[in-house]
């Protein structure tokens, strides 16, 4: 997606949550993901996290990995 197709996402993102009662939001996604959607959540009072973000990619894979691998342990 370009930015003006991620920039129009994120604004019917946000109008889709509109009615919903929340209060918080972690964004496990990537930068792409949320750039444009975190500032406008956060204009609407939405406290927005991004618990992962000061680790690089690898930590990142192998935090998903540990916590949600379901390929058959």
């Amino acid at each position: 997606m370009g930015v003006k197709e991620r920039r129009r996402w994120a604004e019917r993102v946000a109008q889709d949550l509109d009615g919903f009662n929340i209060k918080q939001v972690d964004f496990y996604a990537g930068k792409r993901y949320r750039e444009f959607l975190i500032p406008l959540l956060e204009r609407k009072g939405v406290i927005c996290k991004v618990p992962l973000e000061s680790l690089n990619i690898g930590k990142q894979m192998k935090f998903y990995n540990d916590n949600f691998n379901n390929g058959g342990s």
